[in-house]
């Protein structure tokens, strides 16, 4: 039920210029059908000033209280901002208004690496595998089964294929 709804989202607003712009009241009504549409609205207009404001980058990491576990991100004040040598745990879209344990362990599983330009390969681990790092939360176990299966089946895959956006070369393979 979500998916054409965000679908339909991304096609009215499809840059966070858009959104941070967007009517309330119309984004409201287009997410009315998956519920707690009033808060949503808000935050995903907040979201998008938040993002224009200081968009994701691996230079800026931010704090999010109890995130991976309990007791991470007490070390480092609200508002703080980490820069890449700074070895305390923070995470790059944490400043972003309503990002929970779920959009985080979502970020994680599917782009952090990416921000990060990590190459993976049998040495380098992508971000969610790595030891004491992967949040053993509902997320993982089944109650958001979407998340669940992508993360289940990352760890089950084969080398997977990645297009080098620098060539028109076929994508290579590159070990996970």
């Amino acid at each position: 039920m979500a998916r054409p709804i965000l679908f339909a989202v991304l096609a009215r607003y499809p840059t966070p210029e858009d959104l941070s712009s967007a009517d309330l009241e119309e984004l409201t009504t287009m997410l009315q059908p998956i519920g707690l549409h009033n808060i949503r609205a808000m935050r995903l207009i907040a979201m998008a000033k938040a993002w224009l404001a200081a968009p994701p980058s691996r230079e800026r990491r931010y704090r999010k209280l109890h995130y991976p576990t309990k007791g991470c991100g007490t070390d480092i004040r609200p508002n703080e901002v980490l820069g890449p040598e700074d070895e305390r745990v923070g995470w790059e879209i944490a400043h972003l208004p309503g990002m929970g344990a779920y959009a985080l362990d979502s970020y994680r599983i599917f782009f952090r690496d990416t921000l990060r330009c990590v190459t993976l390969s049998k040495a380098v681990e992508p971000e969610w595998k790595r030891p004491g790092r992967v949040r053993r939360s509902t997320v993982f176990l089944t109650t958001q089964n979407a998340l669940a299966t992508q993360h289940s089946w990352q760890c089950l895959a084969p080398p997977r294929q990645q297009h080098d956006p620098n060539t028109t070369s076929q994508p290579h393979l590159s070990v996970m």
